[in-house]
């Protein structure tokens, strides 16, 4: 796994995550809370650098699927 390079980048890395459950655990039947937009500019900023955050929705039960 690689470290994100300053605090401010784990610090939204982390902020996304924890975003990203949260919206799935308020409403585990929703398709939209049960999928990432990889090919989204948000996901590729915070993710590009920063695999253990990847990581972690993978250990959340995320899985990738190529666009």
């Amino acid at each position: 796994m690689t470290e994100s390079n300053t605090k401010q980048e784990a610090t939204k890395s982390l902020n996304t995550v924890a975003m990203i459950l949260s919206n799935f655990l308020k409403d585990p039947n929703s398709d939209r809370n049960k999928k990432v937009n990889t090919s989204g500019a948000r996901f590729s900023e915070i993710f590009r650098n920063n695999s253990a955050a990847g990581e972690l929705l993978k250990l959340a039960g995320f899985q990738y699927q190529h666009p």
